[in-house]
């Protein structure tokens, strides 16, 4: 008898070997919750109990409002008290790797998204909890979402006015002195100058017409620039210095001088000898932003600001020695991309 009487326990350990003992294998379905939606992007959570032994999982369908195909998604990543080991530095923290700000335990739960959508549209998504082991609860959960909308620009803004120092021309009102000025409620030349409260709001527009150069001396120069003026504009181009005469002053208001066209800013003042005027097509692939879209945000892979062969900024540049020494033609060009040369990589390598 004591031979037969053990094997009901050596049977029982054996299906237990590969379980935590008290573990729950089994998978409860918990709350379930939308993340706000982006525009192109619906994220899920969902909260569960139990599945100790990981092999639940939740598969993710999807299809745009009225349409009858299911699209397949990608499931729901699984967490389970995962811990950001974070809070106040110890002493006896490794110096080379600081501790996160942040002490978490990530719930046990999925989480995940139906990913690049459209903007706008309202979609049907289904979610289906399952485990080998079992599921208690409602284990599908069908909602109807929409993406976001495309933001616009906001409708009834004001306009403010930014001219530089010691501008002595007529002005629009509101006036500033700097976008700086403009911008918010007050202005001062300390690093916590953004402590101020912002004046401007969505929709409002601040206008900087002109190119402007204000200098305290004489002798300081400026050339071998580009620039796209404001056609039709009086007073496009600006030089503002002291008298003529006075070396440096740096107490008294400047003079100003305004130009209409880069020639006569050149003839009269000296400056620019060798700047140029330039258009978007000196671009390889640029196109003028959409004004009426300010908010709108452009693809970087869809555009190119590499110059196009043979224009205006093309070889119009100055060496500079240790700076610009790899130019390709007869002198370097103006910008950032010297024609012929590899695209430098910014950011980490």
């Amino acid at each position: 008898m004591r031979a037969y009487s053990r094997l009901p326990v050596m049977f029982l350990l054996a299906v237990l070997a590969g379980v935590p003992l008290g573990a729950q294998t089994i998978t409860t379905a918990g709350d379930f919750s939308v993340e706000p939606p982006t525009l192109l992007s619906l994220g899920f959570d969902w909260k569960i109990t139990g599945d100790d032994n990981r092999n639940a999982q939740v598969d993710l369908t999807y299809r745009k409002k009225g349409e009858t195909a299911w699209k397949k998604g990608l499931p729901l990543l699984r967490l389970q008290r995962e811990w950001v080991n974070g809070g106040p530095p110890l002493p006896t923290d490794d110096p080379f790797t600081p501790r996160f700000p942040f002490d978490y335990v990530v719930p046990n739960m999925f989480s995940g998204s139906a990913l690049n959508l459209e903007p706008d549209t309202e979609y049907e998504c289904r979610l289906v909890l399952s485990d080998p082991d079992g599921v208690r609860g409602e284990a599908a959960k069908t909602v109807s979402l929409r993406t976001r909308r495309e933001p616009q620009p906001a409708a009834g803004g004001k306009t403010y006015h930014v001219y530089p120092v010691g501008w002595a021309g007529p002005k629009q009102e509101p006036a500033f002195t700097g976008p700086m000025s403009a911008y918010y409620m007050g202005t001062s030349h300390y690093d916590y100058q953004n402590a101020w409260p912002a004046r401007v709001k969505p929709g409002d527009v601040i206008l900087v017409p002109v190119f402007a150069v204000g200098t305290y001396t004489n002798y300081s120069t400026s050339d071998y620039n580009a620039f796209r003026p404001w056609p039709g504009k009086d007073g496009s181009f600006e030089w503002n210095t002291p008298p003529a005469g006075v070396a440096a002053d740096y107490k008294s208001a400047p003079v100003v001088h305004r130009f209409k066209t880069l020639k006569e800013y050149s003839d009269a003042t000296g400056q620019e000898k060798h700047s140029v005027l330039v258009e978007y097509d000196v671009f390889s692939n640029v196109t003028m932003p959409d004004k009426t879209d300010p908010q709108r945000l452009y693809k970087p892979d869809g555009l190119d600001f590499r110059l196009r062969p043979g224009s205006a900024a093309v070889d119009a540049g100055v060496a500079l020695p240790s700076i610009n020494d790899d130019f390709t033609g007869r002198a370097p060009d103006i910008g950032a991309y010297e024609t012929g040369r590899p695209v430098p990589q910014y950011g980490p390598r």
